[in-house]
């Protein structure tokens, strides 16, 4: 198998931010699952391919170096959505289960727990 040139990958990656921007501005869920998956698992063997250029990092070309800084800022943008998503659904689950909202165990009452609670039962210990 030949090794891939900078360019194909930068094309690739490219590509791939593409197309999960695409699936993040349709909200498609299982379209915006399989494709932020397709890139991650992307991205890592691009990584690994990407080893031969990285002592070359500031000897590189000024339109490589432009690209590698577009791929950055829309990996940024494309983050910046899922957050964004993140938060309307986080919202809209709070709206639809308010039972999300009260903690499941009761709160400590001081630094070592809630004190003692009697049961009623022994009201007075004489001996």
């Amino acid at each position: 198998m030949s090794q891939p040139t900078l360019e194909s990958l930068l094309s690739a990656l490219e590509a791939q931010l593409g197309f999960l921007s695409l699936a993040l501005k349709t909200g498609e869920v299982d379209d915006m699952a399989v494709q932020a998956q397709s890139f991650q698992s992307f991205v890592v063997e691009a990584n690994a391919l990407l080893d031969p250029w990285k002592p070359l990092g500031p000897h590189l070309q000024s339109a490589e170096a432009a690209r590698l800084r577009a791929l950055a800022a829309g990996l940024a943008q494309v983050r910046e959505q899922m957050l964004r998503r993140h938060a309307l659904v986080e919202q809209a689950l709070h709206m639809v289960v308010p039972a999300m909202n009260t903690p499941v165990y009761a709160a400590a009452a001081g630094p070592y727990g809630a004190g003692a609670k009697s049961s009623g039962r022994f009201q007075v210990l004489s001996a």
